[in-house]
C-alpha cells in the first residue's frame, strides 16, 4: 500500500502541474480511500475535501466524494455527519438519475440511521 501511495502522490505532482483536474479527482479520491485503509484519518479527510476542488464533473464527482465523506465518518461512527455527507450525495446523484448510486446511498442511509437509534455498545 506504501508504494501505491508513493506512485500516486508522484502522479499528483504531474497532474498538477498541467492542471489536469480530472486525473487530480481521481487521484485525491483514490489517496484518501488508500489512507483510510491505513487509519490515517486526517489524511483521507484531506484529500477527500481536495478532490472536490478538482471535481470537473460536479455532480457526479461532487457526489462520489460526499459518498466516500459519509463511509468515512460512519466507520468512525460520526453519524449525525456522515447522514449529512450521504444526504448531500444523494441529492447530488438524484439530479443525474443515477439509481445504482442512490441505492447505494439508501443503504447506508439505512445504516446510519439504524446505528444511530441502537449505537453499538
Amino acid at each position: 500500500m506504501e508504494r501505491a501511495i508513493y506512485h500516486l502522490e508522484a502522479a499528483l505532482g504531474i497532474a498538477f502541474s498541467f492542471n489536469w483536474h480530472a486525473q487530480l479527482f481521481w487521484i485525491r479520491h483514490t489517496l484518501a480511500r488508500l489512507y483510510f485503509g491505513q487509519d490515517k484519518f486526517g489524511d483521507a479527510r484531506t484529500h477527500g475535501e481536495l478532490a472536490k476542488s478538482h471535481a470537473v464533473d460536479n455532480a457526479y464527482h461532487l457526489g462520489l466524494t460526499m459518498e466516500q465523506q459519509a463511509d468515512f465518518l460512519y466507520q468512525q461512527q460520526q453519524f449525525e455527519e456522515a447522514k449529512s455527507e450521504v444526504l448531500r450525495a444523494a441529492e447530488s446523484f438524484g439530479k443525474l438519475g443515477a439509481a445504482d448510486n442512490l441505492e447505494r446511498y439508501r443503504e447506508l442511509l439505512q445504516r446510519i440511521e439504524q446505528e444511530m437509534k441502537n449505537p453499538a455498545a
